[in-house]
């Protein structure tokens, strides 16, 4: 048996990941974590700031993993920077990872966009790229992470620059906002509740972006950051409802 977990924002993880695996298991569904073994494990999420998203992070620090082959696909918009690094420290009581690799996919960035040829050029190319790396799976290929020894730090102030320079630790909605509830039931921490008034956002935010790039009256705004006119994006092939079931599993 084999078994594979992935977080999503806005889908790209998703789709790489259900191309992988036709088990594959949204993290968002199973945050508390628990004893896993299999024949493969696998880990598909996207890079936030140089590292692994910290819903991911969490959910290995909460888990035992038993496996002779365990894995991580990152998706990113530039670079993996030390996300495959970091996770495969958080899995060095497991083992670590045999097999470490990465795809460039369009970023959901809000703070800059890419223009249409990129984006269109990045997902005509995911298909191949998906395709080799469960070719490498499925023949135990090991190929191990690089160390980046200055990936925290990187990460650290981005996040810092993101969450006080920006402001962006405040999302909130603005008057547009209809009390749809496609974000309430979208947001894989839980951190957005419906009120009489509107929408409100708790403190966990994960800063995936999946509620900004969902709303369909764009409602959200997230501190200082203006989203750029060319940011809004979702994968294509993935709708709010998929990643909004897969969370419900």
């Amino acid at each position: 048996m084999d078994l594979v977990f992935y977080f999503s924002g806005t889908g790209n993880s998703y789709n790489v990941a259900k191309a992988l695996s036709n088990n594959a298991i949204n993290i968002a569904s199973a945050t508390n974590g628990g004893n896993y073994e299999a024949d493969t494990i696998g880990f598909v999420f996207p890079v936030y700031c140089s590292l692994p998203p910290v819903i991911v992070t969490q959910f290995i620090k909460n888990s035992t993993f038993k496996s002779p082959y365990i894995w991580a696909v990152a998706t990113y918009g530039g670079g993996a920077g030390g996300a495959l690094s970091a996770a495969h420290k958080l899995l060095k009581t497991s083992g670590g990872l045999s097999y470490a690799n990465g795809l460039i996919l369009p970023d959901n960035s809000i703070i800059y966009g890419l223009e249409e040829k990129v984006k269109l050029k990045q997902l005509g190319e995911e298909s191949g790229t998906v395709s080799r790396i469960k070719n490498d799976i499925n023949n135990r290929v090991v190929k191990l992470p690089k160390n980046k020894p200055f990936a925290d730090l990187v990460g650290k102030l981005s996040w810092f620059t993101i969450k006080n320079i920006y402001q962006a630790k405040t999302p909130r909605s603005n008057e547009k906002c209809t009390k749809c509830g496609i974000c309430v039931r979208l947001c894989p921490t839980q951190n957005i509740t419906m009120a009489e008034k509107g929408i409100i956002f708790s403190d966990k935010c994960e800063y995936c972006f999946g509620c900004i790039h969902f709303c369909p009256v764009n409602a959200i705004e997230f501190g200082k950051i203006k989203r750029h006119d060319n940011a809004a994006y979702h994968h294509p092939k993935v709708s709010a409802d998929d990643l909004i079931k897969s969370k419900e599993r």
